[in-house]
């Protein structure tokens, strides 16, 4: 049986590198002036790149079962993001 508490930390711990990977993106944006179809690339490897995370770490840790505070961690990061933008 997994720890939840030890469990909870890897997904806090999630959430920071995609925050992480987040920002990169958006400075490489405002760094560089980039056209239309870049940015929608970015846009869509950033996604991507975040569904490989949180999968990665769904089925690494805890063997592909879902826990309420994945999606309450997620939810919680999207918001705040946006709310700042």
């Amino acid at each position: 049986m997994e720890n939840q508490a030890y469990l909870f930390m890897i997904f806090i711990l999630n959430g920071f590198l995609i925050s992480i990977l987040f920002d990169f993106f958006r400075i490489l944006r405002k760094s560089f002036k980039t056209k239309d179809f870049i940015t929608y690339v970015e846009d869509i490897l950033f996604w991507i790149l975040t569904a490989l995370i949180i999968l990665y770490s769904i089925f690494k840790f805890t063997n592909g079962k879902l826990r309420a505070f994945m999606f309450a961690r997620n939810s919680i990061r999207n918001i705040s993001i946006y709310a700042i933008i």
